[in-house]
């Protein structure tokens, strides 16, 4: 079955830094959106997908990650530990649990490496320079024209 991207998750250590440089470049943003989980975000929206800029506004809030259970706001905490830029791609699903399972079965030990190889090219292309404390500059892949429709924010 044809998977199309949903939407990728741009970690960013400095929310409001990052949409000031994104507005920027051209992009039209979505107002902040607060998460129950201790993340916040802002939308750049396409037609069917959209770039979603995400930064931890509240650690504690954080729940932790558990055998089975995956936590989406540890995650992007993690990740930014180490880099700011791409820390996730998020797949249009008209039934998640099944495409979950469906992806574990097939797993192989090519598909991790894959996976692997290109989330280090992506954290190496997005890694501001050393000793630089200032959000990643991102360049647009489509700085066109750019909506502004409501979403429904991530579970945790």
């Amino acid at each position: 079955m044809p998977r199309r991207i949903d939407h990728l998750i741009i970690c960013v250590r400095d929310l409001a830094q990052a949409a000031l440089s994104w507005q920027t470049l051209g992009f039209t943003l979505t107002p902040t959106g607060v998460h129950p989980f201790g993340t916040s975000n802002r939308l750049a929206m396409f037609a069917n997908s959209f770039l979603e800029l995400l930064a931890v506004t509240d650690a504690a809030a954080i729940p932790a990650a558990a055998p089975g259970r995956f936590s989406f706001a540890a995650h992007n905490r993690d990740f930014l530990a180490a880099a700011e830029g791409m820390s996730m791609l998020a797949w249009h699903s008209t039934d998640a649990h099944a495409d979950a399972a469906r992806f574990k079965a097939n797993e192989s030990a090519l598909t991790r490496r894959l996976i692997s190889a290109v989330t280090r090219c992506c954290r190496a292309e997005q890694r501001p320079a050393s000793n630089s404390r200032s959000p990643s500059r991102l360049t647009p892949p489509c700085p066109g024209s750019l909506s502004s429709p409501s979403r429904q924010m991530p579970q945790d």
